[in-house]
C-alpha cells in the first residue's frame, strides 16, 4: 500500500491545459474517486500517475517518492482500463499469470498465485476459456485479476464499468468496493457516473475544466458544496439553483421579474441577503398553495419516488422530488413552489459558496 500524490501537477496538450496545478492527496488505503464530466482532465490525471502522460509541470509523488520521471513498469501501479484490454488470443490464466513472468521466474509459483486470484473473484472455472468466450462482467474480472496478482502499490481504474449493462454495473460495483476492503490498496477510480462515485468512494474529487474543484466524502459532497458546479453536478437530480435579490429585512426575495414571495422561503432562509443564488435539494422543495409560481414541464414517476419538474417565470427549471403516494399534478398544471428544508447560498458572480 502507500500514498499518492498530485503536487502542483499540470498537464498542457499544445495550448490546453488538460489538468492545471492540482493538488490532491490519496492516502494510504484509500478508495477516492476522481470524478466530473467528460473533459475535466480526471482521466489524464490518472495517466500520469501510471505514467502514460508526461508531465508538464509539478510532481507526482507514490509513497512520497518522486515517480515524476520513472517509466511506468517502474511505479508500481497497476491500471484496469475501460475497454478491458486483455489479449484474445491468450487464455484467462495467461492473461492473469501475464505481469508475472518478468518478476517471478518459478512457474509453479506464478501459477499459484493466479490461481489464489482467481479462485477469489469466482474465475477458476474459467481459465482455460479466451476473453471472447466470457461475458462483459466476467471480462472485466480478468482484468481485475491482472491488476490483482502484481500486489501492486495503487491499483488505477479508468471507468471500468462504463462498457457493463445497468444491471451488471451495480453488481461490479458491489464487487470491487468489497475487493479493496479486502485487499486495503490504495485506489484511484476514474468515473463520470455520480452515482457510481457516490456509492463507493471514500472520498470524491470533484474536477472541471482541469481544476479541482472539491475534495470530500460522499454526505459532505451531497450537504454542503462549495460552488454551484459542484452543486448541480453532485446529486440525481442536481441541487435547484435559482438566482435574485434577497432582503432579508422585508423577508421577500426577487428573481428577475418574479416576486417569489411570500412562501417560498422559510425564515431561517433569510439569514442571508443581497444579490445571492440559492440552492436547495429537489427532497427540500415543495408543491404548495403559495410560494414562486411555475408550470409542470414534465413528469418522471420512478417507481416509489416521482420527479415533477416545474419551469418558473423566468425560465429556470426546478424539480420536486415526491413520494410516489403523494398527488402528483398534470403535465401543464400551475403549481407553486415552497422550500421545506436546507438552503445554501451562493455568490451570484462567481458562484461559490458563501
Amino acid at each position: 500500500m502507500a500514498t499518492v500524490s498530485f503536487q502542483g501537477t499540470t498537464k498542457r496538450f499544445g495550448d490546453v491545459t488538460a489538468v492545471d496545478a492540482l493538488n490532491l492527496d490519496v492516502e494510504d488505503g484509500e478508495f477516492l474517486v476522481l470524478l466530473g464530466p467528460s473533459g475535466c482532465g480526471k482521466t489524464t490525471a490518472l495517466r500520469m500517475v501510471a505514467g502514460l502522460e508526461d508531465v508538464s509541470e509539478g510532481i507526482i509523488a507514490i509513497d512520497g517518492n518522486d515517480v515524476t520521471g520513472l517509466e511506468p513498469q517502474d511505479r508500481d501501479v497497476a491500471m484496469v482500463f475501460q475497454s478491458y484490454a486483455l489479449y484474445p488470443h491468450l487464455s484467462v490464466a495467461r492473461n492473469i499469470e501475464f505481469p508475472l513472468r518478468k518478476r517471478i521466474s518459478s512457474k509453479e509459483e506464478r501459477q499459484r498465485l493466479v490461481l489464489d486470484v482467481a479462485k477469489s473473484l469466482d474465475l477458476d472455472e474459467y481459465l482455460d476459456r479466451k476473453p471472447g468466450q466470457l461475458s462483459g462482467g466476467q471480462r472485466q474480472r480478468v482484468a481485475l485479476a491482472r491488476a490483482i496478482v502484481r500486489q501492486p502499490a495503487a491499483f488505477l481504474m479508468d471507468e471500468p464499468l462504463s462498457n457493463l449493462d445497468a444491471k451488471l454495473r451495480i453488481q461490479t460495483r458491489a464487487e470491487i468496493v468489497a475487493l479493496q476492503a479486502r485487499l486495503g490498496t490504495t485506489t484511484l477510480y476514474v468515473t463520470h457516473d455520480q452515482v457510481e462515485a457516490m456509492t463507493m468512494g471514500h472520498r470524491i474529487a470533484v474536477m472541471n475544466d482541469g481544476i479541482l474543484q472539491q475534495v470530500a466524502t460522499p454526505s459532505e459532497l451531497y450537504e454542503n458544496p462549495q460552488n454551484v458546479f459542484v452543486a448541480r453536478f453532485v446529486g440525481n437530480p442536481g441541487m435547484n439553483i435559482v438566482t435574485g435579490v434577497v432582503d432579508s429585512e422585508a423577508r421577500s426575495i426577487h428573481l428577475g421579474g418574479v416576486d417569489a414571495s411570500p412562501g417560498f422561503l422559510h425564515d431561517d432562509a433569510y439569514q442571508f441577503n443581497g444579490p445571492l443564488s440559492l440552492g436547495f435539494r429537489p427532497e427540500s422543495v415543495a408543491l404548495s398553495s403559495t410560494g414562486l409560481p411555475g408550470s409542470v414541464s414534465l413528469i418522471e414517476r420512478l417507481g416509489s419516488e416521482v420527479h415533477v419538474v416545474v419551469t418558473i417565470e423566468t425560465g429556470e427549471i426546478l424539480t420536486v422530488r415526491q413520494a410516489a403516494n403523494e398527488v402528483i399534478p398534470s403535465l401543464g398544471d400551475s403549481v407553486h413552489l415552497a422550500v421545506t428544508g436546507k438552503v445554501l447560498a451562493f455568490d451570484a458572480q462567481t458562484g461559490e459558496r458563501r
